[in-house]
């Protein structure tokens, strides 16, 4: 019967090596995820290189618990100290660290949200009434803008303007 603290510690080894599985799965989710919603945040080489490290972390980790449970089977043992199971295990956490540390330049490196744009570029129109109400609508600089007062009704317009076309007054 192999002894209760060597089966504890191949249970752990292989709890342990299921949690790094998840964190490299998730590492590419994450990238797939985020090239796939906003492109401009990962350059394509480090989308690769990420996607590559942690399908090696994978592979190694898939790799372990093969080995781990042929071990178990064949051997009767619940010894994970073997040596291939070592660097299996190595290589596995190696390459999930690695991952990990080429997320950082990609969520470091983030685009603006489109609401961020700097003041100077916000243009505004300001139409005061009766001293009582003002009406503020946001014009870009790009398009013409027209107003109309029908009585107590206002309509804004904004169009692109035409090439070649006449001004009205």
């Amino acid at each position: 019967m192999p002894d209760e603290h060597q089966q504890k510690a191949a249970e752990l080894g292989f709890d342990l090596t299921k949690q790094f599985l998840t964190l490299a799965f998730g590492g590419i989710a994450f990238v797939v995820g985020l090239s796939f919603s906003t492109p401009d945040a990962v350059s394509t080489t480090l989308l690769w290189w990420a996607i590559g490290l942690f399908s090696a972390s994978s592979i190694f980790g898939l790799l372990f618990l093969m080995k781990g449970v042929n071990h178990l089977s064949e051997k009767k043992s619940f010894d994970i100290y073997d040596k291939s199971l070592r660097c299996l295990s190595i290589l596995q956490i190696v390459f999930v660290v690695v991952g990990v540390i080429t997320l950082c330049p990609i969520v470091n490196h983030r685009p603006p949200p489109p609401s961020a744009v700097p003041a100077a570029k916000i243009s505004t129109i300001e139409i005061h009434i009766n001293g009582q109400s003002t009406l503020v609508y946001p014009i870009q600089p790009e398009k013409d803008v027209r107003v109309e007062f029908n009585g107590s009704n206002y309509t804004f317009y904004s169009k692109q303007p035409v090439a070649n076309a006449r001004q009205t007054p």
